[in-house]
């Protein structure tokens, strides 16, 4: 019956176990917030407008001679028009003693109005001329759009033209003449043949005190190249019109040199202007002329910069394509003595092939003489920026890419380093944003001439989910020789959409680079908000989500898990610093929390690297846990990180008290332990009752105190639920000793011979200094006791081997019984048994008992150590009990019901060994009446046959 009963209660264990696991997944809840991270010098972003109307396209530049920036804006007026605006600021309210580190942004005057001329002003761009301490801001204007230029056919009509306004130093609007005063002039030129100009970039060359402006012209310039051409044996010629529409486009790169003086322009320069690869050439033999084009079509976004040497450089988004002009013509015959006659002249064929099926990034090299040098980047490449490492003499090209063979459908942000010496790339391509989550888009680029460090910075939508448009701002740190400075790190993601970046350096005053960007995070209007970033030379450490985001919000959630069940998150603690990481310590988590991989105290992590660190959430309750005392908590040299953790648990399960037992204490010593519960309705409150007055529980299962004597002490401890509408309650009784001696192992494994052997003795209650001894009886031959508590060596004989262990402290001594089973290494080894004091190996009967001491459990003992071990049968049945009752032992404890039932169970075994001879007679005298009344019945049975 005992085996019968422990086999059914072992099958319940482990279909209780089964149940209890599995998995599922649940969707983290994070809200973005500001937080301040390493590159970050102000604390919040600091906002630059706060009209009610809408503010967008900004730019910024730098004024070295004062060490300020400057800040524009395209200003979006009641009526719909646009307007540009600008704001000069300094950093810690303009007192920057060097080297500086602004501890803020601070505004310089009013906002300047630079033009509120009738019509468009838009895409403003602004640098400084620090010879002569201006500004000058250019943009896009409409306010002659719709002018007929040419009544056609076909008519012309104007579009918008690229127009400047120079300022002073402190905000005010100059004229060219150096007066104050607006003088709005136009640096492009527009007419029949170029009647549109759009996506103005500015830039100041210092090598030839000049402003360099660029634009994107739509002109007929590649449609209106004219030759005229004579066969070779002919008398007369024919003029050619090349390259005609649509095989050319009216898209043109175009360049302008502006004296801050005066606003003179100068030297216009077509720059994506078509390529002769071919002179015009007669083929005699087939009476043909061709002549051969490399064509630059649906060129946008120009971007200029300006190298060391004075040489400014223009880059681009376009694609390529090559033109064959082909003109046939018919020869004439000569009449002598002339060698030459009239020819016929047939309609010229264009025939082109794409060098590009896509937009790349295109950067040309002006080498003189009509002779340029392109280059060529990206897949699906647009949007270019560029700066210039003034010391290294290179040149760091950054795109927005849209086709990567691993993320076809991910924008990222790609670079490349150019050695400017030879027009060479210096290194492989950059892949400059990391994560696959949302496009990254839109970059900018500045150069810290410094700390001898690019960052690019650039639109970010890696923290938007399907429903939900989510554009924040991120940047990154690039070294000169184009590897990474850490990792991405982010200038804001505050709530809303952060678009449109635009970035620049300071100097060696002024050791910043100011961002600047269209806000969204007042929902009725755009703003423009701004950073300071700061090349650092600090570790950072950031906690990524499992979706490879920084969790900007502090906490993470696990969401809704069936009660039973688990969900882990995968997190990597993330370098985004430019020094190694150093982690001193963490705490623990609280249950249900829990590290499912090694996470130990100390741990370095290199810069730009990540170390992985997951964490499970298994709610043993329903309800919800969240709190703070539910956190990760590192610390670091990289600064302190707390993650605050929640779920809730969903299911019903009984409400129960787990833990099993509480540790002994010492007299006049703190106490404290911990207790958990299970089931019902989380949160809890627990509360003791009969307790000593000195100990107390808190809200979280928290007991502790000070015992003021040696005793042994006892409480009733009481958990109550959340349970709607009434709680649920339970108690366990605990008792615990203090200033007790007590050793507290009470089983030994088994040994074999042969096989080295360990085993440390633990205890409680002694105080130093501790040794430990053998009182009696023998250890396996080949093993020994020591001093500390080691039981170790190699057992050379098989055999149970009972003792008695002696441990001493400067407070008393104790002992306890214990035994090893030292088996042959040819046989299978039982797990070991006490002789007497560790509960003997009757697992399941000290567990109905509650305690090997009990003296049902000694009479079970005896019987096994006199009877059942002195036999082969008995050895085996021992072998088999000991193998599989320990957990079943331990389920038992934990329910007060099934040790009734166990009890019960076990009461006629432990009668028939403790009184063999009285069960012997029972026994007999049961068989006898068994076969008397089974007599009797057959007796019955054949009386009714007769009477049948």
């Amino acid at each position: 019956m005992k085996f019968v009963n422990s086999l059914v209660l072992l099958i319940t264990l482990l279909a209780t176990l089964w149940g209890c696991s599995g998995d599922h997944t649940a969707t983290a809840t994070k809200a973005a917030k500001q937080a301040k991270t390493v590159g970050k010098s102000l604390t919040n972003d600091k906002q630059i407008t706060s009209d009610t109307l809408d503010q967008g396209q900004t730019a910024t530049a730098y004024d070295n001679v004062n060490n300020q920036y400057i800040v524009v804006w395209t200003h979006t007026n009641q009526d719909g028009s646009n307007d540009i605006k600008g704001q000069i600021y300094k950093g810690s309210g303009g007192s920057l003693p060097a080297p500086a580190t602004a501890v803020s942004l601070d505004a310089v005057g009013e906002i300047i109005d630079i033009t509120t001329a009738a019509g468009n002003q838009t895409q403003p761009k602004p640098a400084f001329d620090s010879n002569t301490g201006k500004y000058l801001v250019i943009w896009s204007d409409s306010r002659n759009a719709g002018t007929t230029l040419s009544a056609g056919p076909p008519a012309v009509t104007a579009g918008s033209i690229i127009s400047g306004q120079f300022l002073s130093s402190t905000g005010q609007r100059l004229t060219r003449a150096g007066a104050s005063g607006t003088d709005v002039f136009n640096i492009s030129t527009q007419n029949a043949n170029s009647y549109s100009q759009t996506e103005p970039d500015l830039v100041y060359n210092v090598s030839r005190n000049i402003f360099v402006a660029a634009w994107l012209d739509s002109t007929n310039a590649d449609t209106t190249g004219t030759q005229n051409i004579t066969g070779a044996t002919c008398s007369n010629s024919t003029t050619i019109n090349y390259i005609p529409l649509p095989t050319a486009d009216t898209n043109m790169v175009r360049t302008i040199e502006i004296a801050p003086s005066n606003g003179a322009t100068t030297n216009q320069s077509d720059v994506s202007r078509f390529l002769t690869i071919s002179s015009i050439a007669d083929d005699i033999a087939s009476s043909t002329i061709t002549a051969t084009w490399s064509l630059q079509i649906n060129e946008t976004k120009p971007r200029l910069v300006v190298a060391p040497s004075g040489e400014y450089f223009t880059a681009w988004s376009g694609k390529n394509k090559t033109v064959t002009l082909s003109k046939p013509y018919l020869k004439g015959t000569p009449v002598a003595p002339a060698v030459t006659a009239p020819c016929s002249y047939g309609a010229a064929g264009f025939s082109s092939s794409a060098d590009d099926a896509l937009n790349k990034i295109k950067i040309r090299k002006d080498a003189g003489f009509g002779l340029f040098q392109d280059f060529t980047f990206g897949a699906l490449a647009t949007y270019p920026a560029v700066a210039v490492d003034s010391n290294a003499n290179r040149l760091l090209i950054a795109w927005e890419e849209q086709a990567l063979p691993a993320t076809p459908n991910v924008k990222s942000i790609q670079g490349q380093m150019i050695d400017l010496s030879n027009f060479t790339n210096y290194g492989s391509q950059i892949n400059i944003s990391s994560g696959t989550t949302g496009d990254r888009s839109s970059p900018v680029v500045s150069f810290d001439n410094v700390n001898q460090r690019f960052l690019v910075a650039w639109e970010d939508a890696r923290n938007s989910t399907a429903n939900i448009s989510n554009m924040d701002i991120y940047a990154q740190f690039i070294d000169p020789q184009g590897q990474l400075s850490g990792a991405n790190t982010l200038v804001s993601v505050a709530p809303g959409n952060q678009i449109a970046p635009a970035v620049v350096f300071g100097g060696p005053l002024f050791r910043q680079f100011l961002v600047v960007w269209k806000d969204g995070r007042a929902s009725s209007n755009a703003d423009i908000f701004a950073q300071l970033m700061e090349f650092s030379l600090m570790p950072q450490l950031t906690i990524i989500g499992p979706d490879g985001n920084a969790i900007l919000s502090g906490s993470y959630n696990f969401g809704l898990v069936t009660v039973g069940q688990s969900d882990s998150a995968n997190l990597k603690l993330r370098n985004d610093g430019n020094a190694s990481l150093n982690i001193f310590d963490h705490n623990a988590l609280t249950t249900p929390y829990s590290f499912t991989t090694q996470f130990p105290q100390q741990v370095t992590i290199a810069p730009g690297t990540t170390f992985d660190l997951s964490i499970k959430f298994a709610p043993a309750a329903n309800g919800s846990y969240a709190g703070t005392n539910f956190l990760l908590d590192i610390n670091s040299d990289g600064g302190n990180s707390k993650l605050y953790l929640s779920g809730s648990g969903s299911g019903a399960a009984t409400l129960q008290i787990v833990t099993a037992a509480v540790p002994d204490g010492q007299p006049n010593v703190a106490y404290t332990t911990t207790v958990q519960g299970a089931g019902g309705a989380y949160p809890y409150s627990w509360s003791l009752s009969n307790n000593p007055a000195w100990l107390t529980i808190d809200s979280n299962g928290i007991i502790s105190g000070t015992p003021p004597a040696s005793g042994t002490y006892s409480f009733a401890l009481i958990l109550t639920d959340n349970n709607f509408p009434t709680n649920n309650s339970t108690t366990k009784n605990f008792t615990f000793n203090v200033g007790v001696i007590s050793i507290n192992n009470s089983t030994l494994p088994s040994a074999s011979t042969g096989t080295v052997y360990s085993q440390t003795l633990t205890q409680s209650g002694a105080t130093a200094p501790v040794s430990w001894s053998l009182a009696s009886g023998t250890l396996p031959d080949g093993l020994t006791l020591d001093s500390t508590g080691v039981i170790s060596g190699t057992p050379t004989k098989p055999g149970l081997f009972n003792f008695t262990v002696r441990l001493t402290g400067a407070n008393g001594s104790a002992t306890r019984d214990l035994s090893i089973n030292s088996v042959s290494s040819t046989q299978n080894a039982p797990p070991a048994a006490s002789g007497g004091g560790g509960g003997g190996g009757c697992f399941i009967a000290t567990a109905a008992y509650g305690s090997y001491l009990d003296p049902h459990v000694m009479v079970l003992r005896h019987f096994r150590d006199n009877v059942l071990l002195q036999t082969e049968l008995g050895t085996a049945f021992v072998g088999f009990y000991y193998k599989h009752s320990p957990p079943v032992a331990d389920f038992i404890a934990q329910h007060d019901i099934l040790r009734m039932i166990m009890r019960f169970a076990l009461t006629p075994l432990i009668f028939a060994v403790k009184y063999p001879l009285l069960a012997a007679l029972l026994f007999v005298i049961a068989g006898i009446f068994f076969i008397r009344r089974k007599l009797l019945v057959k007796g019955q049975e054949k009386m009714v046959q007769v009477a049948g």
